[in-house]
């Protein structure tokens, strides 16, 4: 078994609540994985000069096998209905950025998954 980690905003870039997008992520992972571990994280960087925060949820997920249309749907998820411009995945302990929403971007997740020890 391997551990998954997706990274979704309680707020959007706009400051909008993100309950209900928080949600159907949650009821995604349930329904494909059977459960997931979460727990709030808070974050911050420096772009142009300007210091940014952020609290988010991060969610670990316990799997033998991650599919293509899996880790599609979940950075669909982010990236789309988060209104998110990135977004952070793990594999084991590693940790990866996209803003691509395409398939091929979903077939890095499945190779870094296959990969991990």
């Amino acid at each position: 078994m391997k551990t998954i980690t997706l990274i979704a905003p309680k707020k959007n870039n706009n400051g909008d609540d993100m309950t209900t997008q928080i949600a159907k992520l949650e009821n995604y992972i349930i329904d494909e994985f059977d459960g997931f571990t979460s727990h709030e994280i808070r974050g911050g960087w420096k772009e142009n000069g300007r210091i940014y925060y952020d609290e988010s949820v991060q969610y670990t997920i316990a799997t033998t096998s991650l599919t293509s249309i899996q880790s599609l749907n979940l950075l669909n998820i982010i990236l789309d209905d988060f209104n998110q411009i990135s977004a952070a995945y793990g594999v084991g302990t590693d940790l990866y950025f996209t803003d691509d929403k395409r398939l091929n971007s979903s077939e890095n997740w499945i190779k870094e998954f296959n990969e991990v020890a």
